[in-house]
């Protein structure tokens, strides 16, 4: 009998282990299927709403969060053509703050990866025009970049285009 307790133990176990395993296999799955779609789509609303999902499915994936800081940027790009009201203004504040928040996010999850940082530096030089002192914020996440990639110019390029930007 006790042979057939710990075969029976042992088989449970295994099977639980069996279960968490598809389950984060299919959440991971899940997460990648979301992410695919919302690169898919040309509509920045719709891709924002399946980021959202890829990331509730699996936050802990850099990619997720560097692609929805780009789809909050177009959102704020498309909000800025609308004509001025309280809600508007509101809701620039609001892509702004998420835009920023995604992209601090993915250099927290992966902060050796040299694009997490570049993404950073991307999302405050779009913003040059809108938040005051994002310039040197900029330029401190693309010296990281360089810093995680020694030798790529695309990081020099982009603080010379980032300091050009400012001049206008």
């Amino acid at each position: 009998t006790s042979l057939s307790l710990s075969s029976s133990l042992g088989f449970i176990g295994g099977l639980i282990l069996v279960l968490v395993g598809v389950y984060f296999g299919m959440t991971t799955y899940l997460s990648d299927a979301k992410y695919a779609q919302a690169l898919a789509v040309s509509s920045n609303s719709r891709s924002a709403e399946l980021l959202v999902e890829a990331i509730n499915w699996n936050n802990q994936d850099d990619r997720y969060y560097r692609s929805a800081s780009q789809t909050a940027l177009g959102l704020l790009t498309e909000e800025l053509k609308k004509p001025a009201t309280a809600e508007r203004n509101a809701r620039i504040q609001n892509y702004i703050t998420t835009a920023i928040s995604l992209a601090k996010r993915a250099t927290e999850l992966e902060p050796r990866e040299a694009l997490t940082w570049a993404n950073l530096g991307f999302i405050y030089q779009n913003l040059l025009a809108l938040v005051d002192g994002v310039d040197k914020l900029s330029e401190e996440a693309y010296l990281r970049a360089e810093e995680l990639r020694p030798g790529d110019p695309l990081f020099s390029y982009r603080i010379g285009m980032l300091y050009m930007g400012k001049l206008d």
